[in-house]
């Protein structure tokens, strides 16, 4: 009796971690193409893992006496992901149980077209609007471990990022002096030495942004004011976007000549760091697919082979998310592009 319940517990599980595996295509999907961010009674559930998901939906016990089963939450998200949403925040957990309680007989789709009536079918004119829309350009520098903490809250509630951009690399200088003035006039002096080193190696206007100076009067301070060598501390930041890694790499490999004009450059801190962004994966993704799948069938065959039976049809097939990491440390520039294709087939003697 005991062993019964062991192996019955065990399929249930795999079940739902099976059905949480096939939540979380349309979980990433919704958010980048539709930009909505989901939920499970207020835990957003963007970029879980298989078990993220099943505690999620474990944590509505606490609230309803009753665990949210993910077979529930999976029709919701299959009708939600046809219904061409506009933007949103939808909480997917309290949408099943609501559907669940109402007393009237309706089907999925019906009920979620009521209760999202002003998002449905805005996908269209929500996507023509964001094209009409100027790209705004975004730069973080500056910022600690509270700012850190702050800049991925703010990425969690922006969606898909769309019309936002993220420049790549942050130049910072600094320079201390007594006398503001000359000081600033210094610094400008140095932002136009660093824009003309850039433009000499192949960046031009559209590349090259001027960040804000930040300058610091340390004598204005509550501590520390005394005693200090210079009273004025500046830094200035200039911003290089590029789609050409090797113009970045090889004005890299060149930074020194500003040492020699007496232009400190920070480039290994958190806040000034390289940033390598790939934007081809919709290129690689066809191809990738159709690779994943062949591979997948010469181990089918290869298995149904040793085992002496013969390969049929394919049974099911679940495509797992795209992952992009930097080949090495070393090469950052350089990505590697995985994905995990699982296809189950039928064997027959």
């Amino acid at each position: 009796m005991a062993q019964n319940i062991t192996d019955t517990c065990f399929v249930d599980w795999n079940e739902r971690e099976t059905v949480a595996e096939a939540m979380i295509p349309m979980i990433g999907r919704l958010y980048r193409r539709n930009n909505i961010v989901t939920s499970v009674y207020g835990r957003a559930i963007i970029n879980q893992s298989v078990i993220g998901l099943l505690k999620s939906h474990r944590f509505v016990r606490q609230v309803e006496n009753s665990e949210l089963s993910v077979h529930d939450t999976y029709k919701v998200l299959q009708v939600l992901d046809g219904l061409e949403l506009g933007h949103a925040h939808i909480d997917i957990g309290k949408l099943a149980i609501k559907f669940q309680k109402q007393q009237e007989e309706s089907s999925l789709e019906a009920f979620l077209r009521v209760e999202l009536a002003d998002i449905v079918d805005n996908y269209n004119a929500e996507e023509a609007k964001q094209h009409n829309e100027q790209t705004k350009d975004v730069v973080l520098y500056g910022f600690g471990r509270i700012g850190r903490l702050l800049a991925r809250i703010m990425i969690e509630k922006a969606g898909g990022g769309a019309n936002l951009r993220l420049r790549a690399i942050v130049v910072r200088k600094g320079k201390a002096d007594n006398d503001l003035e000359k000081l600033v006039e210094r610094i400008e002096q140095k932002n136009d030495a660093v824009i003309a080193f850039l433009k000499l190696h192949g960046f031009d206007d559209n590349e090259i942004s001027r960040g804000a100076q930040s300058i610091v009067d340390k004598q204005a301070r509550e501590y520390g004011g005394e005693n200090q060598q210079f009273r004025y501390i500046a830094r200035a930041n200039i911003t290089v976007y590029s789609s050409q890694p090797s113009k970045v790499q090889n004005a890299l490999a060149k930074v020194s000549q500003l040492a020699k004009q007496g232009i400190a450059i920070v480039q290994d801190s958190y806040e000034t760091r390289i940033e390598y962004l790939f934007t081809g994966l919709n290129d690689v993704k066809p191809a990738m697919v159709q690779e994943a799948t062949e591979k997948a069938r010469e181990v089918a065959i290869k298995f149904a082979k040793d085992s002496q039976s013969k390969l049929g049809k394919i049974k099911t097939a679940r495509q797992g998310q795209f992952s992009i990491s930097n080949r090495d440390s070393n090469t950052p520039q350089l990505k590697k592009v995985r994905v995990v294709t699982s296809v189950e087939y039928y064997l027959s003697d």
